[in-house]
């Protein structure tokens, strides 16, 4: 019962205070990997379904399982853009992307294959940009509650919050790292996002600010320029960086805030 389990770690959480206290670092890897077993090292918030995932054992992973080739992933989903294995996530919060077909962003940054990066708390996981966990090594007080007439949320790198989309469309604005979001078409925006039939669209104004684009082909991650000045519905789920060129495009003045604009779609996960 969660009762008996709260009582437990408490009593652990007591004692590896007196431990490192008394500075027996022996006791104190034991109470560790006590409430480690309790709970977990980390949980993963599914911002689209509502659902906190726990993590345990020495690495965690999250993928498409293929039973028939004897594929099992601790978090599992069942959409094909999610690469049968896709991402890892260490007992010491390493995050690993495993070259997946679509790739996986940390805070709306590209992980490259072959690099990890450290989690911290709060950090925003978007696999194949159609899924988007928060990280956090401690159990959230609650799940995450998503509004019913969201259709996206967009993921501020800077300040890694997510933010559900709710309005048929948006305008972005920005000055430095700061990202705002308002309601409404703003002609006068750098960048303006809207939610029709024909998806998710957004419209890059034309000035001095370019838009750039991460997507990941076969697991590598190449940059495009954001063609400004028309409607374009090409952009799901990628990672977008606000940056200033030089007039020949080859060199980068000034960078703006990442972000991501997330799609949210049903899909059917399974976790234990």
């Amino acid at each position: 019962r969660s009762s008996d389990l709260d009582k437990a770690a408490a009593y652990y959480r007591q004692a590896l205070e007196i431990y490192k206290a008394a500075r027996n670092p022996e006791a104190v890897s034991s109470a560790q990997a006590s409430l480690e077993r309790l709970y977990g090292w980390g949980f993963l918030s599914d911002l689209q379904e509502g659902r906190v995932y726990r993590l345990g054992g020495d690495r965690a992973s999250v993928g498409r399982d293929v039973p028939a080739e004897h594929i099992v992933n601790t978090i599992s989903f069942q959409d094909r853009l999610i690469s049968r294995h896709h991402l890892t996530i260490s007992r010491d919060r390493v995050l690993e992307d495993l070259r997946s077909t679509n790739g996986t962003t940390v805070n709306a940054q590209v992980l490259p294959y072959g690099y990890s990066t450290k989690l911290n708390d709060g950090d925003i996981v978007v696999a194949a940009g159609i899924r988007v966990f928060r990280f956090s090594a401690s159990k959230p007080e609650q799940a995450p509650i998503r509004p019913a007439n969201a259709w996206g949320i967009l993921v501020d790198g800077p300040t890694r919050e997510p933010r559900y989309l709710t309005d048929s469309s948006y305008s972005i604005t920005f000055s430095a790292t700061v990202l705002t979001l308002d309601a409404g078409d703003n002609a006068s925006a750098p960048l303006r996002v809207r939610f029709s039939t024909a998806g998710v669209e957004v419209f890059d104004r034309d000035d001095e600010w370019s838009v750039i684009l991460y997507a990941v082909s076969k697991g590598e991650p190449g940059p495009l320029i954001l063609r400004s000045g028309f409607w374009s519905s090409d952009v799901r789920g990628l990672a977008m960086q606000f940056m200033q060129l030089s007039p020949n495009g080859e060199k980068v003045v000034q960078r703006g805030p990442a972000f991501q604009i997330v799609p949210l779609q049903e899909t059917t996960a399974r976790a234990p």
